[in-house]
């Protein structure tokens, strides 16, 4: 989370985020660099801008007052974070509806949102293990003779 206003409605709509259950506010950095580099390296994957005017923004109205980054290579991550694109500020907090959202999404490592790209490969390996189980449960086992080590079962 990156709030660069730090004022009483960011400090809100910060609480009213982490109170979604839908992401956790676990840092704070000072720049939307440093947001940028800890989605790049992996270490989140939802990240939350707010901007210096946000205030402006939300009083004006016209455009997203605040910025959610996604890691999108999971499609349902992004599906869950469009959800939370949804929040609006209580009403104490504001004069009127606003007439743009509340928060514009960027989309990082698919922006085309193909779910073929992790969908695909999880029902081959879901197949390819399904197949596997039938062909172990339908052969057929035989007792062999005993050994020294006592009854063996092979399956041939």
């Amino acid at each position: 989370m990156a709030d660069l206003s730090n004022t009483q409605l960011s400090r809100r709509l910060i609480a009213e985020t982490d109170a979604s259950q839908v992401v956790d506010i676990v840092r704070s950095v000072g720049s939307p660099a440093a947001l940028d580099r800890l989605l790049r390296n992996g270490r989140i994957k939802v990240g939350l801008y707010i901007p210096p005017d946000f205030v402006r923004r939300v009083e004006q109205g016209g455009r997203p007052a605040a910025q959610l980054l996604v890691d999108g290579s999971d499609p349902t991550l992004y599906g869950v974070v469009q959800g939370l694109a949804g929040l609006t500020l209580p009403p104490r907090a504001r004069a009127q509806p606003p007439p743009a959202p509340l928060f514009s999404i960027r989309n990082y490592y698919n922006p085309e949102r193909r779910s073929a790209v992790a969908i695909i490969p999880a029902l081959i390996g879901v197949i390819l293990t399904m197949t596997m189980v039938l062909f172990t449960s339908i052969s057929p086992s035989r007792a062999c003779r005993p050994s020294r080590s006592g009854w063996v079962t092979s399956c041939p």
